[in-house]
């Protein structure tokens, strides 16, 4: 047999296979497509959802401011009337009166000689008029005979002052020590009812 024969029997050969293999898988797929139409296909689950991707972190939020409160509803005007006002202290009311403003220093004498002592009586808020001196010696409230005030009684102007002299007598009998004079100056008012007016001083006298 000739090379030219044998390939052409080999052509023929493929061509025959082609053919066959051709036949055969449309047979396959009119088979295939004959069983998918007559087998319902499987229920496919539904896939769930993709989770949502994280979102970027988000940084705190201050707080909230707090929320204004309530406005106070206006206080309606009062029916009341208004108080009166209490009553003021009283005036101070300056009297008119005396002041023994100076006193002798202490003096000490011999028994049976005389201590002389002067002072100052003043005229306060006005005050004018006559003041009698007096003078008492503890224990008994007496001085020795021959003591005595100058002048007596004591005028005084308003608001001035005036000096008056007191000697002091004494006498074998006065007693040797110190002695506590008092001095007073007495006066009628002249504010009618209020009797009368007067101040007081010590003077120290001590006898040898």
């Amino acid at each position: 047999m000739s090379p030219q024969t044998i390939r052409s029997l080999l052509v023929l050969a493929l061509f025959a296979a082609s053919a066959c293999s051709s036949s055969t898988t449309e047979k396959m797929t009119s088979t295939s497509a004959i069983a998918v139409v007559a087998v319902p296909p499987n229920p496919v689950a539904p896939s769930p959802p993709a989770p949502n991707p994280p979102g970027p972190s988000l940084s705190p939020l201050p707080p909230a401011p707090n929320p204004p409160g309530p406005v106070a509803s206006p206080t309606p005007p009062s029916t009341n009337p208004p108080a009166p006002n209490p009553p003021g202290p009283a005036p101070v009311v300056l009297l008119p009166g005396i002041r023994f403003v100076s006193v002798p220093p202490p003096q000490t004498v011999e028994r049976g000689l005389t201590a002389t002592f002067v002072v100052l009586l003043r005229s306060i808020n006005g005050f004018h008029g006559d003041v009698t001196m007096v003078a008492r010696m503890l224990p008994d409230n007496l001085l020795e005979p021959g003591s005595s005030w100058t002048p007596q009684p004591v005028t005084l102007a308003p608001n001035q002052a005036v000096t008056a002299t007191l000697k002091v007598a004494t006498s074998g009998a006065t007693p040797s020590g110190t002695h506590t004079i008092t001095i007073e100056g007495l006066s009628s008012d002249p504010i009618e009812g209020r009797g009368a007016i007067q101040d007081s001083a010590t003077i120290v006298l001590t006898v040898h």
